[in-house]
């Protein structure tokens, strides 16, 4: 069996046939083709037999780690013998279940540790999409992310990318990680498979197989919600500022609190893996910094029904994301702020109207022009503001309020009110104050 996930290979030859299927069930949106070149992970699961690891070890709460080598002996007597350097991995366990439990732990890791160094980094969270705007539903295990997820899937607006795992780009942009569904109590539509593993509760597994049609695509990160749990009957959300969301972020995005990774062969004694794992952080960090300046944060406390959320949760964020809309910039007029080619998120017009600095959209003469407002004048109670393109000599001319349809809300995936975008007008429009213009009419 071999699973493809943005670029990354691992490859599962198993002598029990549970092992195949349990785990085809799982990463059924990572099914790739047999073949091809070698994978970076090879898994092999056998029988222990007599096997046993030998030798001095180090207790940890859920495992035994021997030396020398990285060898692990997981609950349910599995016992798991990682080769990082050579890209293998071999499990040895007489019981379906526990190999499972760490055939797809050890799955997991390598693809956190792989993507994390292509720059897609794990957030444990429920990702989303709704419309072209990416939503992030951050809680603690518990919380009832998962009962969440599944009574989104029904509003077909809602475009599924992950129950626990969506990535995270040092952009902004939430990147789909289609796993299964685990849920503690089964629900009423999708077939599900029962798992229970040490002891542990129940789960109901919903295959990605169930939301196949229903994966959405890479999208900008625009809400962070930041779910709770509380006693209160009826659900409640509210906004709140971003900043909110800079402890969550780190310990569900930075610090990686909660995403399955299995730190016994995650961390590697030696100074090249230190520097490697350093690295990784700062991208964890940096991804997170463009999240928080990009996103705006809901406070969102569940009822003991987590699922009654869904209603209080949309009826917040739907009618702004319904509002945006994405296009592509054509031209140069807007250098170096905005290329040939730059995607922008526009938003309509605010209450209070648009002021100098801000870019704006209005009607031209074939196509729609984006520019900026470097002067703003109110004549007989209209608001009138001078337009021009950055990289360009002379301005387009006034235009009253009301010629103007769209603000822009978001560059390339970041906010257009952020510092540097800030500078960038201060200096536009310091450079246009030598441009000779007329008063409006």
């Amino acid at each position: 069996m071999r699973l493809e996930c943005h670029g990354v290979t691992v490859e599962v030859r198993s002598r029990l046939p549970d092992v195949h299927s349990w785990l085809a069930h799982d990463f059924s949106a990572f099914l790739g083709a047999p073949g091809g070149p070698r994978a970076g992970l090879v898994v092999s699961v056998a029988r222990a037999g007599s096997k046993r690891f030998r030798g001095p070890y180090l207790p940890t709460p859920r495992s035994r780690v021997y030396s020398p080598g990285r060898r692990v002996r997981f609950p349910g007597a599995a016992w798991v013998r990682h080769d990082p350097a050579r890209g293998r991995c071999l499990v040895l366990c007489d019981d379906a279940a526990a190999a499972y439990g760490a055939c797809r732990e050890v799955i997991l890791s390598h693809l956190g540790e792989a993507l994390g160094k292509a720059g897609l980094h794990r957030l444990h969270a429920l990702g989303f999409a709704w419309g072209d705007c990416g939503v992030a539903v951050l809680g603690g295990s518990g919380t009832g992310k998962s009962a969440l997820g599944v009574r989104i899937l029904g509003d077909p607006r809602a475009r599924f990318l992950s129950d626990d795992t969506p990535l995270v780009d040092k952009d902004g942009r939430l990147h789909p990680f289609a796993d299964r569904i685990a849920l503690s109590e089964r629900p009423d539509g999708p077939p599900t498979r029962v798992y229970r593993h040490s002891g542990r509760r129940v789960k109901f597994l919903v295959a990605p197989a169930w939301f196949a049609g229903r994966i959405g695509r890479a999208v900008p990160l625009r809400w962070l919600v930041i779910a709770r749990r509380r006693g209160d009957p009826r659900p409640r959300a509210r906004r709140v500022g971003r900043w909110s969301a800079a402890w969550p972020l780190c310990r569900w995005l930075v610090l990686g609190h909660e995403t399955p990774q299995v730190l016994e062969l995650f961390l590697r004694p030696s100074p090249a893996d230190v520097v490697s794992k350093a690295a990784l952080l700062f991208g964890r960090a940096r991804a997170a910094w463009s999240a928080v300046r990009s996103a705006r944060v809901i406070l969102l406390d569940l009822s003991p029904e987590p699922a009654d959320g869904v209603a209080v949760l949309l009826d917040l964020i739907g009618p702004a994301v319904s509002a945006t809309r994405t296009v592509r910039a054509l031209g140069r007029s807007m250098w170096p702020v905005i290329g040939h080619g730059t995607v922008l998120e526009l938003e309509p017009l605010p209450a209070g109207g648009v002021f100098a600095g801000d870019l704006v959209v209005y009607a031209g003469n074939r196509v729609e022009v984006c520019h900026r407002v470097i002067r703003t004048r109110v004549v007989d109670g209209v608001r009138w503001h001078l337009l021009k393109g950055d990289a360009k000599l002379s301005p387009d001319g006034w235009l009253p309020e009301y010629r103007i349809t769209e603000r822009v809300r978001a560059i390339g995936g970041r906010r257009a009110d952020g510092t540097l975008f800030r500078l960038a007008g201060a200096l536009a429009r310091g450079l246009a104050l030598g441009t000779p213009w007329r008063s409006p009419a």
